[in-house]
C-alpha cells in the first residue's frame, strides 16, 4: 500500500511540472525557451516553494515519521528524496561539528535534500523533456498559440 501511495505522490507531482509548463507557454511566457527548460524552471520553482513553505509545517509527518517531509515525495519525489537523505546522514557528522545540533537538524532534513532534489530532479526534467521532444509529443506539449483564431469548415 505504501508503495502505491509513493507511486501515486510521484504521478502527481510530474502532473503538476507538466500542467504548468504548459500553462507557462500557453501564456507565451517562456516560449522562446527551449521545452527541456522550461521543465527544469518549473521543478526548481516547485523545490523553491516547497522550502519557503516549511515553516508553515503543512508538510511535516507526526511522529515517528517526522524525519520525513512529505512535499519532497511529490517534488522532486520520493525516489530523489531518499538520495538526498542519504546524502544529508553522510554529512551529518560534519554539519553537527560544524554548525550545532539545531542548525544541522534543519540543514539535514531539509536544504540537502532540496539541494539534492533540485540538482537530480533537473537532471530527471531535461532528460524528459527531451524524450518528450524525441518522441515527437511536443504537440501534447506545446499549447495552442495566444489569440490563434480556430478554423471553421462551412
Amino acid at each position: 500500500m505504501a508503495l502505491i501511495l509513493m507511486i501515486l505522490a510521484v504521478l502527481i507531482g510530474g502532473a503538476l511540472v507538466l500542467g504548468l509548463a504548459w500553462v507557462l507557454r500557453a501564456f507565451s511566457l517562456f516560449r522562446t525557451i527551449p521545452y527541456p527548460w522550461v521543465l527544469v524552471l518549473v521543478h526548481t520553482l516547485f523545490i523553491v516553494l516547497i522550502v519557503v513553505t516549511f515553516p508553515v509545517d503543512r508538510f511535516t509527518s507526526p511522529p515517528p515519521f517526522d524525519d520525513l517531509y512529505s512535499a519532497f515525495f511529490f517534488i522532486p519525489g520520493f525516489h530523489i528524496y531518499v538520495l538526498g537523505l542519504k546524502a544529508s546522514f553522510h554529512l551529518l557528522p560534519w554539519l553537527e561539528r560544524a554548525f550545532g545540533h539545531q542548525t544541522t537538524g534543519i540543514a539535514s532534513f531539509l536544504y540537502i535534500p532540496s539541494f539534492v532534489g533540485s540538482i537530480l530532479g533537473g537532471l530527471q526534467w531535461y532528460w524528459l523533456g527531451r524524450l518528450i521532444q524525441r518522441l515527437g509529443l511536443m504537440r501534447w506539449s506545446e499549447p495552442p498559440a495566444a489569440g490563434a483564431a480556430r478554423s471553421r469548415s462551412p
